[in-house]
């Protein structure tokens, strides 16, 4: 092992990883991290990377590199750029491990492999041993026997291919969108690292298609044994006209992206879903989004007609609920009373439906979209299923309506199971083991349902408004959107409907209150500085005109005196 100090460049397109692997790294005394670098930012950035250092005498460099399988011609030259550095050994980390690349990498002189997920001590061993100038190649597969004779391969059936040629037409489609937002002006960091991760795995699943679905068989001499010719690891997309994507899958995705970055509620209000850890949080939810693609998709086999759909809304909720409640808790709990789980699922439905699941707005809208991609009306104004206002209303919609059902699903279990010990010690926070904690979060839910009851829906009819728990960056937030609700409104009695008097008289009366005590404010500014302040001056101006008539006898009397 050297002793000298060893710089290390990280080459690698998903930037999380290179700041992981760059912290890990830090760690090593005998370890630098120079530089890093995208390959998507191209040829010059790489080679202004590599440019000759003048440090490069006095410590060993050693790059540690990954690259996507896309990119043509460009990713062929960067890796040669990479191949022909001799003052530095070179390290391909990578999920890869197709034996013909790493071979052809291999040939083409890069100094070792170990695949992406290794230990940090076997990566750190692995970048010791290449600075010392020793390869390493583990576990690499012997090259097949070349066959006899030539084998004719069965050609697949058609559909085959026809399902080979939609999916990359969908995959481009959506590549050719993720690159317009990257292209943005002003990105944020959060939604730059959100579009990249959507793009890395946009193209792996491009090189999946390209690897697992066959392609037209051209069946071609074989060539010499003495002129072998090493296959392109890197297949070339094929330029395709882009087809048009399901919006459901696309929004489904785009609530798992966002849930990647946690939750964590920026409202005042108590949630139903804030009792759980963050890593249950995450699996309810993502639950209710899989319990939700799968009732979409059946009822895209049934053929569901708009009006069946209208008809059978409240069942869908239901439906969506008791499902993700039971897969959900079917890991931790199979019976309560001698019944079986789903039993009391079943059972306790009504309330939930009616207190949580009868309360999410527009749901019919939203399967119309999701189902039939249908214009969303927003503001009264119908929009295009393609246009950004109806995705962006859509994605608000979907977010509401899976974390309600979610809050459902705790609300169940906080009036069944609150106390028991192996959900407590599963599910809850730490904080919320007690059952005095207990009781005060489930008086804090009872005081909010009745606030929203009385209070904030009555106002949020009569402002002709829905407000939406939507997700942005990890934060849980409150959008209001408008929607008419005159028929709601006039349907309110009791203290909802006392709630919107009382509104209206503040509103009738909170203008004139106003502007009378605007009067009275001018007035009494007027009194004070007009009145009251010049009769203060002018006594002080005669003060001060008596004082100086003083200062003059006195200063004249004295001049006599000395004359």
């Amino acid at each position: 092992m050297t002793d000298s100090q060893i710089a290390l460049l990280l080459i690698d397109p998903d930037p999380i990883f290179r700041l992981g692997l760059a912290t890990a790294l830090a760690s090593e005394a005998d370890l630098e991290v120079r530089g890093q670098l995208d390959p998507a930012q191209g040829l010059d950035a790489l080679r202004d990377l590599l440019a000759p250092n003048p440090d490069a005498s006095e410590q060993v460099w050693v790059i540690v590199f990954d690259l996507s399988l896309e990119g043509g011609r460009e990713v062929s030259d960067g890796l040669n750029l990479l191949s022909q550095q001799q003052q530095a050994a070179t390290l391909f980390l990578s999920s890869y491990q197709d034996s013909q690349l790493l071979q052809t990498l291999q040939q083409q002189g890069i100094s070792g492999y170990l695949p992406k997920g290794s230990a940090i001590a076997e990566i750190t061993n692995t970048i010791r041993q290449l600075a010392t100038g020793a390869p390493h190649w583990p576990n690499l597969p012997p090259e097949p026997p070349a066959l006899s004779s030539p084998q004719t391969p069965q050609t697949p059936p058609r559909w085959l291919y026809n399902l080979r040629s939609s999916g990359l037409k969908q995959i481009e489609n959506a590549l050719n969108q993720v690159s317009q937002q990257l292209n943005r002006e002003n990105l944020p960091s959060l939604d730059w690292l959100f579009w990249q991760g959507r793009q890395r795995e946009l193209k792996t699943a491009r090189w999946l298609v390209n690897q697992l679905l066959p392609v037209e068989v051209v069946i071609q001499p074989s060539l010499p044994p003495d002129s072998p010719q090493p296959p392109d690891p890197y297949p070339i997309p094929l330029n395709e006209a882009p087809g048009a994507l399901t919006p459901a899958p696309s929004l489904l995705d785009q609530f798992l992206q966002k849930l990647a970055f946690g939750l964590q509620n920026s409202t005042a209000i108590c949630l139903e879903l804030e009792i759980l850890r963050r890593e249950k949080q995450q699996e309810l939810l993502y639950r209710v989004v899989k319990q939700l693609e799968a009732i979409l998709e059946d009822l895209e086999l049934l053929k569901v007609t708009p009006d069946e759909l209208a008809n059978q809304q409240s069942l869908i909720l239901r439906e969506l609920w008791q499902k993700s409640a039971l897969a959900f808790l079917s890991p931790y709990i199979s019976e309560w009373n001698n019944r079986p789980l789903f039993d009391c699922i079943v059972q306790n439905t009504p309330p939930i439906e009616e207190n949580c699941l009868s309360q999410i707005p527009l749901s019919l809208d939203l399967l119309n979209y999701l189902l039939f991609e249908s214009p969303l009306f927003i503001e009264n104004v119908p929009y295009r299923p393609e246009s950004p206002e109806a995705k962006t209303r859509a994605s608000q919609l979907l977010d509401h309506l899976i974390l309600q059902v979610a809050n459902g699903v705790i609300q169940f279990v906080l009036n069944q199971f609150a106390e028991l010990e192996n959900l407590k010690y599963t599910l809850y926070e730490r904080q919320f083991l007690s059952s005095r904690e207990i009781a005060r979060f489930r008086n804090n839910l009872s005081w909010r349902y009745r606030q929203d009851r009385y209070l904030e829906n009555p106002k949020a009819i009569f402002e002709s408004q829905y407000r939406l728990y939507t997700l942005d960056r990890g934060q849980l937030r409150i959008t209001p959107i408008y929607a008419p609700r005159l028929q709601e409104l006039e349907q309110l009695e009791g203290i909802p409907w006392l709630v919107t008097i009382v509104l209206e008289g503040r509103d009738a009366l909170a203008p004139r209150v106003r502007a009378v005590v605007s009067f009275l404010g001018s007035g009494v500014v007027y009194v004070l500085t007009q009145v009251i302040g010049k009769g203060i001056g002018l006594i002080g101006r005669g003060m001060i005109q008596g004082l100086g008539n003083v200062v003059q006898e006195t200063r004249y009397r004295r001049e006599r005196m000395r004359e």
